[in-house]
């Protein structure tokens, strides 16, 4: 059974991403863009933190979910599975039909072309294989 908390936690999150999205594209300030995003990140390590809530974001995860989706879920589901985050930018940057090696260095991922998405999933990638990450200090 699905709880109300659950849906409406994952919900707002992505909620949150489109805000970001849109306020993004209007070109609103960055402060605006920032304060979206801090809770965005909120948002995430809250569901990070609530195993309840990962079955949700890993079905974000999977092949035929659109492109931005899968990236934003992989950084959320890279709190709990890193391996599996990492196979889900791997896929989205496969997806535009680019490649890259592992490991992955900055100049292989700033060479992702392909699409805007691909670029920021392969640097997330490099983050992951130079073992820093993406989640945070405090994930």
């Amino acid at each position: 059974m699905v709880d109300s908390q659950m849906t409406d936690l994952v919900y707002e999150w992505r909620e949150a991403w489109a805000r970001w999205t849109a306020a993004d594209a209007a070109g609103r300030s960055v402060k605006t863009c920032n304060k979206i995003m801090d809770r965005i990140w909120a948002l995430g390590r809250e569901i990070a933190r609530r195993p309840d809530l990962h079955d949700p974001i890993e079905a974000l995860c999977a092949p035929g979910r659109a492109p931005d989706v899968r990236l934003h879920a992989a950084l959320v589901r890279e709190h709990w599975d890193c391996a599996g985050a990492a196979e889900t930018l791997l896929a989205t940057i496969s997806h535009s039909g680019a490649t890259i090696e592992r490991p992955v260095t900055m100049s292989g991922a700033l060479s992702i072309s392909t699409t805007q998405t691909a670029q920021s999933a392969a640097l997330c990638l490099f983050n992951i294989d130079r073992g820093t990450g993406n989640t945070g200090a405090d994930s």
